[in-house]
């Protein structure tokens, strides 16, 4: 995976060739059609030979995509901002630790996720549990929806943090996921740190 301020391409090695992804591919210059794919978002260009690799535009879709990714982040947090503004408010709750899980940082308490930061379209973007009653509600703001890898009423949402960016608002949504999430004796340290 190759990123800047957001994630830009990856190779996909096969036995007869490879496959250059491109996760902004719909929004790319390909006057010559060589770009495959049916996703909302990425594309890929088959590289058969040594030979395709001076042919095809690689490194102007890759700069591009650098420039596409630069202008979508101008005014928003970093990656590297949004992480760190998760990690000081997950961190600082009872028995909690981070991981890198499917190539990204998570947050669990015990064995369990209950937060985690990604990318979508080259922005931050943060994970989080909420009661499904809560997150069909939520859903409706700008910046919150389903999170992709979500179960039907499981009540995960992925949040922008460009769009929905009351970081107040953010930290009362990471403790209810982490009460979701907790086991009861650990809900209960957080309750007494509070009374503390």
């Amino acid at each position: 995976m190759y990123r800047t301020v957001g994630e830009v391409c990856w190779i996909q090695l096969l036995k007869s060739r490879c496959n250059v992804y491109f996760t902004r591919g719909t929004e790319l210059t390909d006057s010559e059609g060589e770009l495959e794919g049916t996703s909302d978002r990425f594309r890929f260009v088959k590289v058969p030979d040594e030979s395709a690799l001076q042919r095809l535009p690689l490194r102007e879709w890759i700069r591009e995509s650098v420039e596409l990714n630069a202008a979508a982040v101008s005014g928003a947090l970093s990656f590297d901002e949004v992480l760190g503004r998760l990690r000081a408010i997950a961190l600082t709750l009872p028995q909690t630790k981070e991981t890198l899980t499917w190539g990204k940082p998570h947050f669990r308490v015990g064995e369990k996720i209950f937060c985690g930061c990604g990318e979508q379209h080259g922005m931050a973007s943060l994970g989080l549990k909420m009661p499904p009653d809560e997150s069909t509600l939520l859903m409706k703001v700008p910046g919150v929806e389903k999170a992709p890898y979500s179960r039907p009423n499981d009540g995960w949402v992925q949040i922008d943090p460009a769009v929905f960016d009351d970081w107040d608002e953010i930290e009362r949504l990471i403790v209810g996921s982490f009460r979701l999430i907790a086991p009861m004796r650990t809900v209960a340290l957080l309750d007494a740190e509070g009374d503390s």
